[in-house]
């Protein structure tokens, strides 16, 4: 049970109490979608009535939640291989590093100052 479904049901109600349109309703309902939603209607021919057009709409959304459990549920993350490592191996010598930068506001010496200027 998705929330556009749930949503499409009050958006109906308030429809048959409206006086707009099956084409201001049209609008309306494709705008309260998600753009997900959106941008494959977009590629959908146009729907003529709103019952056809919330059809799809839960079609398409039922599709990319379907779409989105397997790919969550089919995910794999490469693990490291501890047995066959390959490239070299990091030093034992520490490594220099520079000092960070300082920030702030810092007083310059006079001498520090008339050789920038």
């Amino acid at each position: 049970f998705t929330v556009l479904l749930s949503y499409s049901v009050e958006f109906r109600t308030l429809a048959a109490r409206s006086s707009w349109n099956e084409e201001a309703l049209l609008a309306a309902f494709t705008e309260s979608l998600n753009y997900q939603v959106q941008n494959q209607l977009a590629l959908c021919p146009q729907p003529q009535s709103l019952e056809e057009l919330i059809r799809l709409a839960i079609s398409i959304d039922k599709h990319q939640h379907e779409l989105q459990y397997q790919n969550s549920s089919t995910r794999t993350f490469p693990t490291p291989d501890h047995h066959h490592e390959s490239g070299p191996r990091p030093s034992a010598e520490p490594t220099i590093m520079e000092e960070p930068m300082q920030m702030g506001r810092a007083r310059l010496s006079r001498e520090e100052r008339s050789h920038r200027i």
